[in-house]
């Protein structure tokens, strides 16, 4: 889109191309820090993290599950867990608080799949989504603040299936401990899937990927 950035990826035997308006470092410094709630817009969603890589290739890996069923992707960034489920042949809805991270979202999933994308600008500490909808839920790097948990755990009671399934990406940061304790606590199982490490040229980062279940 006119003077927009791309990343390239070369994963899962073919080539994806994700777009977006700048890199983090460029966005960050176009914020003034003097609106309310910037500290929430912090423009994350400008990159691909090494968390939301072994995602991607898992739900790669599991295709035929998650294919024709219902599944939300949890701050979906630029995309690339959706447009990999979407090329699957999932039924995907992209949340993302930031509308921009939408736009952006849905140009790639059409620039990569040449489908349109559901995409939903919403707050996962407020979401208007109808209770038990979905098959799979996951999320990719969303553990960086304590103060995420307790609503990420009435999102995925709320709009989860009986039987479904999370999947949750984390690059193992100290604060995540105290966070799979508050999900256990509150009634999740959970399962690591695998561990191992991942990112972009240099920036690559240990990443566990677990599976939440009720």
């Amino acid at each position: 889109m006119g003077s927009d950035q791309c990343i390239k990826l070369d994963m899962l035997g073919k080539k994806w191309f994700f777009s977006r308006s700048g890199n983090l470092e460029k966005l960050w410094d176009k914020m003034t820090g003097d609106e309310p709630g910037d500290e929430d817009r912090i423009p994350y969603w400008a990159e691909i993290w090494p968390a939301s890589i072994v995602l991607a290739e898992h739900i790669h890996e599991c295709s035929n599950m998650i294919r024709a069923r219902s599944c939300l992707d949890v701050g979906c960034g630029l995309g690339l867990t959706s447009v990999v489920a979407q090329s699957s042949g999932a039924d995907v809805l992209a949340m993302d608080s930031q509308l921009e991270a939408l736009r952006y979202c849905r140009y790639n999933a059409f620039l990569n799949n040449k489908r349109d994308l559901k995409c939903v600008q919403m707050d996962w500490r407020s979401p208007g989504i109808m209770a038990g909808i979905f098959d799979f839920i996951w999320a990719a790097d969303v553990l960086y603040e304590v103060r995420f948990t307790h609503p990420l755990t009435r999102l995925f009671k709320m709009a989860l299936k009986v039987d479904g399934k999370i999947w949750i990406a984390d690059p193992q940061r100290n604060v995540s401990e105290k966070i799979w304790h508050i999900f256990q606590d509150s009634g999740f199982k959970i399962r690591e899937l695998k561990r191992e490490k991942a990112g972009l040229n240099s920036h690559k980062a240990t990443v566990r990927l677990i599976e939440l279940t009720v």
